[in-house]
C-alpha cells in the first residue's frame, strides 16, 4: 500500500488509523539532532499527527540502517516511534508522533 505526503509517495509499512485518509500536510518544521536529516509535524485532515524524517543524499545510505535500529530497539521492549511509510529511494520515512517533548527538555 501506498500514502501520499504532499512530498511524494511512500510505501506504508503498518495499518495505523493516522494512516487513513493517506494524506498529509507538513505543518511545522522541527529543530533537528546532530546529524543531516530534517525533521517536519505532518498533519492528516482527520487531526492526526506523524513525524516525516528526510535524509538528503549525503546520509541517505543510512536510513535502512536507522529503521534497522528502531526494529532492534522496539524487538526489546524499547519505546520507539512505529514507521508507517517509508521510501528508501528518496530517502524519507513517516513515524509516529511521540509528542511535543523532546528528550533534553526534562535535562533542561
Amino acid at each position: 500500500m501506498w500514502c501520499s505526503v504532499g512530498v511524494g509517495i511512500m510505501e506504508r509499512t503498518a495499518n495505523h488509523p493516522a494512516l487513513d485518509p493517506p494524506s498529509w500536510h507538513r505543518v511545522e518544521q522541527l529543530t533537528g539532532d546532530a546529524s543531516a536529516r530534517r525533521y517536519s509535524r505532518l498533519r492528516a485532515a482527520s487531526g492526526s499527527t506523524a513525524i516525516l524524517v528526510e535524509y538528503p543524499r549525503s546520509v541517505r545510505a543510512r536510513l535502512p540502517q536507522d529503521l534497522e535500529v528502531l526494529d532492534w530497539c522496539r524487538d526489546r521492549g524499547l519505546k520507539e516511534p512505529a514507521v508507517f511509510a517509508r521510501d528508501l529511494v528518496a530517502g524519507r520515512a513517516i513515524l509516529e508522533d511521540l509528542g511535543s517533548h523532546d528528550g533534553e527538555m526534562p535535562m533542561a
